[in-house]
This record gives C-alpha cells, structure tokens and sequence, in this order.
C-alpha cells in the first residue's frame, strides 16, 4: 500500500529532503526512513540528507536566433533553520531565485531584495529572492501538544514560475 502511494508522487517529486525527526531516528536506530521511502519509490536519486540545490526549466520561449529556449529557476532548499540562518541564507548565495525551508511550523513568505553586479556590461541590477518557510503541514497534536508548542498555521505557499519570461509569483492559500 504504501509504495503505491509513493509511486503516485513520482513524476511530480524534484526532491526528498530528510527532517529533524527523521535524523534523530537515524542516530537512534541507524534507521533511514526517508531514504528507504525514496528508494521504495524509485526515487533514490532525489533524496538528500541536508539541502538541495535545483534547477528547474518551464516552458519554451522562442528566439528568432537562437531558437527554442526554456526559462530556467535555481532554488536552494534546506529542512531545518533558524529565523536568522534561513534568511541570510538567501542573501548568502548567489544566482538562486527562491529558498524554501521548512521545520519551525510557521509558513511565511518572505521575500528579499539583492543589488547585482553585472562584470560582462558593468551594470548593476535589482533582483528578488523568493524566500519561503513551507511550514510543517501537520495538525495540532502529539509532539506539538506535548512540548507545549504554539499551533502551526496551515497556511500553504505555491511558487508559480513564468514559462515565457523569468517571473515568479507567490499564492498563499488554505487546504
């Protein structure tokens, strides 16, 4: 049962990343559960233990010269960090357009402002970073509860990426 259900997240999975829990039962146990998951599923080749970087092409934008090209995003992805780290790390490396994380529970979307220096036609542009905490997803309960933490919002974020021309935009809504 369970490897049906994870075969049906296949084609629409980038990448698996390990959480917090998932390491503290790795040292516990020398168990692997999210890795077991990605290989049970076939998707061993998207899992990583820390972060990942991925790079992502959307449509097709047609040049006169140069043919067919997609629009290309970089996001860098992390599960666990805090408030300070998480969003200096989006200011920490160069030429992503988004940084997701995850683990503190609280969804939000913050996006940061950067100057870049351009060294081929000497100009300096203003870009974006997406910068997004995913949240954890999970309702109110059992750990959570017992360590007397605050609820979680469930708020959800989605990245739509423009095929035609590199823009993102970022939708927050309810499940």
């Amino acid at each position: 049962w369970l490897r049906d259900q994870l075969l049906e997240l296949k084609d629409r999975t980038i990448g698996i990343l390990q959480g917090n829990h998932e390491t503290r039962s790795s040292k516990d146990a020398g168990m692997f559960p999210v890795y077991d998951a990605a290989v049970m599923a076939g998707m061993e080749d998207r899992y990583r233990s820390s972060f990942m970087f991925v790079d992502i092409g959307v449509g097709m934008r047609r040049n006169a010269t140069k043919g067919t090209k997609q629009v290309h995003y970089v996001g860098y992805c992390v599960h666990k960090a805090s408030n300070q780290v998480k969003y200096g790390a989006a200011d920490a490396i160069d030429g992503i357009d988004f940084f997701l994380s995850g683990h503190d529970h609280q969804p939000i979307d913050r996006p940061r402002g950067r100057l870049c220096y351009d060294t081929h036609n000497k100009t300096i542009t203003q870009r974006s970073v997406e910068t997004i905490n995913c949240g954890a997803g999970m309702d109110y309960g059992g750990y959570a509860a017992e360590g007397a933490y605050r609820p979680g919002s469930l708020k959800r974020y989605c990245l739509i990426l423009d095929g035609t021309t590199k823009r993102i935009e970022t939708k927050g809504f309810y499940i």
